[in-house]
């Protein structure tokens, strides 16, 4: 059976490129990327772009600093 796909209202001050949240969380972008594919971090493709939601962010942030 399909799942259902999660419809959410972000607006473009929710998101971040990758480059950004890469930065922002002390890592190597090819993280960010590696962390999408394993499901560790949400992300939102729009077009041929990956955002990452602030609230991801701030949600890892608090598991690097916990």
């Amino acid at each position: 059976m399909r799942q259902q796909p999660i419809k959410i209202t972000l607006t473009s001050d929710d998101l971040l490129p990758i480059e950004e949240a890469a930065q922002l969380l002390n890592v190597h972008r090819a993280t960010v990327y590696r962390w999408i594919l394993r499901c560790k971090i949400a992300s939102v493709v729009i077009g041929n772009s990956t955002f990452i939601p602030k609230t991801e962010i701030d949600r890892l942030k608090g598991d690097f600093h916990a």
